[in-house]
């Protein structure tokens, strides 16, 4: 989702501090800005995936679709008219959603990186007794309930790419 928002920040700020007179250019910075629509999709795939139990992820699901359309409807009141072409508030407004989002992420990503060590350290004091993680899964246990639940996170997605690319090759 970072590699998604880095190239929208620099159409956004390209856009909002280039002359106006250079069309083009504002062109390439609107379209380069259109990345951020991958984090929407990023955004619903992380909650669905890092999220267990079928009432806590649809509820989850539901909360990020909610959010998300509060966005879109409070969104164009910051963009007021007597500001236009500048926008200062708007622009500033988006700049300050992409910094909480960043900010979000990372608080997201130690959070999940925590419970991964958590539950790794579960399942070492198990060791193989009780049930594994195939028949725990369709229990309808929540992640927080069922220790052999991972969430990815992106170095343990990476390395899960690798060792699928050693299986395969």
């Amino acid at each position: 989702m970072l590699a998604c928002l880095a190239p929208f920040l620099i159409g956004l700020l390209g856009l909002w501090l280039f002359d106006h007179s250079k069309p083009w250019a504002r062109m390439g910075f609107f379209w380069i800005s259109w990345t951020y629509t991958a984090t929407w999709t990023l955004c619903m795939a992380l909650a669905t995936a890092n999220t267990a139990g079928y009432t806590k992820k649809i509820t989850t699901n539901a909360l990020v679709l909610i959010g998300y359309c509060l966005g879109n409807f409070v969104g164009p009141f910051f963009f007021k008219k007597d500001q236009a072409p500048g926008y200062i508030l708007g622009v500033g407004m988006m700049l300050f959603c992409i910094g909480a989002q960043v900010l979000l992420l990372v608080i997201i990503w130690l959070l999940l990186w925590t419970r991964n060590k958590k539950n790794a350290k579960k399942l070492e004091e198990l060791g193989s007794s009780g049930l594994g993680g195939y028949e725990r899964a369709l229990l309808d246990e929540t992640d927080l309930q069922n220790p052999h639940f991972k969430v990815f996170t992106l170095p343990s997605l990476l390395l899960t790419s690798l060792t699928i690319l050693q299986y395969v090759y």
